[in-house]
Order: C-alpha cells, then sequence, then structure tokens
C-alpha cells in the first residue's frame, strides 16, 4: 500500500486521525515505536464535543457497549466533605448538544479504535518503528525508522506525545517542562468501595495543593481514581510505581470517606505532569502535529483525548479539501486548531491553581460554588463554548 498520510504514533490522536483520513478516503501508514498494543492510564473523559466525531466514524455501538454515563459531576470541599456544587450531565448533555457525557477506561477506548484500524483495508499500522528521522522533499515526505525502513507520502502527521520527535524537527523549541504536580492513577473494584463511591457519577474533592477525581470506568465494575498533588521534584520514569505511605500524608486532614477510600488502594502508577505554552505553529511544509504533541493538555478540564479528536477531523478534513496542495491545507487546519486547543490549555491550567486553593481564596471559591447551585444550568452554561463545539460542522 503507498499511503498518502504517514502518522507517527498510534495512540488514541493518532489511531483517530487514521480513520479520520479514512472516512474522508485516504490510505495511511501508523508508525508505532511499542512492540505491542498498549495504552498507559486509566480513566479517560469523553465530551459530547469528542462524542460527535467519534459517533461519525461509526463507533457509536462500541461505546455504547464500554462506556459510562455519568448523570453528574459533583464537586466536593476536601477537608469538610461538603458538596460545593452539581453539574447535571444526564439528560441535559443530550439535550444541549445533542451528545453525551461519557467516561471509559482509556485501555478500552484504545482497543475500540485499534480494532476498527486493524480491520481497515486503507490502513496499515506498523509497530516496533520508531520515527527517526524525515526529510520534506519535493512533492512528499521521505521517514526513516530507527530500524532503517524508509517511507514516503504527502504528508507526515506527528501524533507521537508529549515527547514528539516529530516536533523537534519541526519546531525546535525543547523539552516540556515539569508543572510541580504528580498524578497518581489507580483502579478498584467498585463493590469493594463505599456506598457514596458507587454513584454513577463523576467526583472532585477539591483540597489544598491537592484534589482527586473519581468516576466509574470498564462497564461500571471499576473505580478510577486520579489524585494530583504538588511536588517539588518530579519522580524518575513514567507510570512508575508509587508507594500509599508517600501519598497518603497529601490527605490526612482530608474528609474522612475520601481517606477511606485512598486507604484501601493497593497499588498506584505515577506520572510528573509536564507542560509546554501553546504553540502559534505547529507545521512546516509537508509536515504537522496532532494532540499531545502540537498542545501538551494538563488533565484539570479532561479534554485532552478529546482535543486530539477534534483535531483528527479537522486535519482531515481540510487534506480532503486541498490534498494537492498539502501546505494550504496544514495551514488551515493549525489556523483553525489553535485558538481553540490554547483557550482549553489556559483554562487547564487556570483549573491546576482554582482547584488547590488555600485560605481566603478558597473561602471565596466555595461561596461561589456554592451559589451555582441556585442556578443548575449556571455550570452548564459556562461550558457550552466547549462542549458545544461540533467540529464535524466546523470544516
Amino acid at each position: 500500500m503507498k499511503p498518502d498520510v504517514i502518522i507517527a504514533g498510534a495512540g488514541i490522536g493518532g489511531l483517530a486521525c487514521a480513520l479520520c483520513l479514512e472516512k474522508q478516503g485516504f490510505t495511511t501508514l501508523i508508525l508505532e515505536k511499542s512492540h505491542v498494543p498498549a495504552e498507559a492510564g486509566a480513566g479517560i473523559q469523553l465530551g459530547p464535543n469528542a462524542f460527535h466525531i467519534l459517533k461519525h466514524l461509526g463507533l457509536e455501538q462500541e461505546l455504547a457497549q464500554q462506556a459510562q454515563f455519568p448523570e453528574k459531576i459533583v464537586m466536593y470541599d476536601a477537608n469538610s466533605g461538603t458538596a460545593l456544587a452539581h453539574m447535571p450531565l444526564i439528560p441535559h448533555m443530550q439535550r444541549r448538544h445533542n451528545a453525551p457525557y461519557a467516561v471509559i477506561h482509556r485501555a478500552d477506548l484504545h482497543k475500540i479504535l485499534r480494532l476498527r484500524v486493524e480491520n481497515s483495508h486503507r490502513i496499515e499500522l506498523k509497530y516496533s518503528s520508531a520515527l527517526a528521522t524525515f526529510n520534506d522533499e519535493s512533492g512528499s515526505v521521505v521517514v526513516k525508522t530507527v530500524g532503517g525502513e524508509e517511507f514516503r507520502a504527502r504528508v507526515l502527521v506527528g501524533a507521537d506525545g508529549l515527547w514528539s520527535t516529530v516536533r523537534e524537527q519541526v519546531l525546535g523549541d525543547g523539552p516540556p517542562q515539569y508543572t510541580g504536580q504528580v498524578a497518581w492513577r489507580t483502579v478498584v473494584r467498585r463493590d469493594s468501595v463505599a456506598e457514596m463511591f458507587k454513584a454513577q457519577q463523576t467526583c472532585l474533592w477539591l483540597g489544598q495543593r491537592a484534589h482527586l477525581v473519581h468516576y466509574p470506568i470498564s462497564r461500571g465494575q471499576l473505580l478510577n481514581i486520579v489524585a494530583i498533588v504538588e511536588m517539588p521534584t518530579p519522580p524518575h520514569g513514567w507510570s512508575t510505581i508509587g508507594q500509599a505511605y508517600e501519598l497518603l500524608p497529601w490527605f490526612k486532614n482530608w474528609a474522612q470517606p475520601a481517606c477511606d477510600l485512598l486507604q484501601q488502594v493497593k497499588e498506584w502508577r505515577i506520572w510528573a505532569l509536564y507542560d509546554r505554552n501553546p504553540a502559534s505553529v505547529w507545521s512546516s511544509g509537508h509536515v504537522t502535529l496532532l494532540g499531545d504533541a502540537a498542545h501538551p493538555m494538563l488533565p484539570f478540564l479532561a479534554q485532552g483525548g478529546a482535543m486530539a479528536i477534534e483535531d483528527a477531523w479537522v486535519l482531515a478534513a481540510h487534506l480532503k479539501k486541498n490534498l494537492s496542495n498539502p501546505e494550504t491545507a496544514l495551514r488551515a487546519y493549525e489556523t483553525l486548531r489553535t485558538p481553540r486547543t490554547g483557550r482549553v490549555s489556559e483554562t487547564a491550567r487556570s483549573n491546576a491553581t482554582m482547584f488547590h486553593l488555600s485560605g481566603h481564596q478558597r473561602l471565596m471559591r466555595n461561596i461561589a460554588l456554592k451559589a451555582s447551585r441556585a442556578a443548575p444550568g449556571m455550570l452548564l452554561k459556562k461550558y457550552d463554548w466547549l462542549y458545544g463545539y461540533n467540529a464535524l460542522d466546523d470544516c
């Protein structure tokens, strides 16, 4: 198969990009450095803005089988255990944005995308094929892998994540920077937790220099738990094993239900959180970036995966309009995407601060959140710009 497009990276963004390109009639080669299919992490949240595209790709049935659909998002004060605010999701998201709000295990979403890719005659997925270098020649891009293989296509898409090899060659802006925050992630059996944690809800506990998120995944059998704490020095490695005795002191003054939940966890995985300032340029010649390679997303708006899926559709749609002139298509893609992804990135950064407030600022935040309960639609309206966007209508 002679591909129209080569994609570096077979994560959620890269697989979604290949499926969007297939929908537009293109052939694609995905080069993945790992030896076997893998997706690190636990849960991922999919707002209506992502669900529109996945449904358009024909994945609605698989998602309905694997995803959970929370009834609401609940925010708690971590010290008192008081519920501060509720954002209703069912049926409000469907009515408001014509698509649901879903949560799913990352591995389940990755498998759904991967199986569709593997069944496509327009997509080839090659493992153990880490991209090493590329040259943007006249009318095409020549890609070389670490193993010495060489491939040619009209366009190269770097969907190779936060530490992107493609980005380094396109932008040369150095490595991402440590944020001072670390995510501790785990899953526990949902039938083993207290009754309040069995609710069909996404819950966010706001503490001082730390916060906690949990929601059901894996057909409701597991509870996804993410604890974020501020640490001056990043841990070594990526997705390394964390020890509970190092984490629990951060939560010693929290409400008892949250402490009890954390204390029953047997194994944690830890990720240091890194970030970059939004870039206004993602492309050079016939090469562009997508997802975390283009715009790293801190997890405090739960939109990293959704932004990559949006990128995938917008990129495919613009290439369909102008594959004869890929440079024009890639400029149009980044012109449309940089303002939105930049806003999402900045909002996530603002949440990183807001979630961890202390003293007078924490008190004022809590008062504002409690006031929102008098008007249940207030929080929904606040995020219309995010969840109400439909990339299918914008291209």
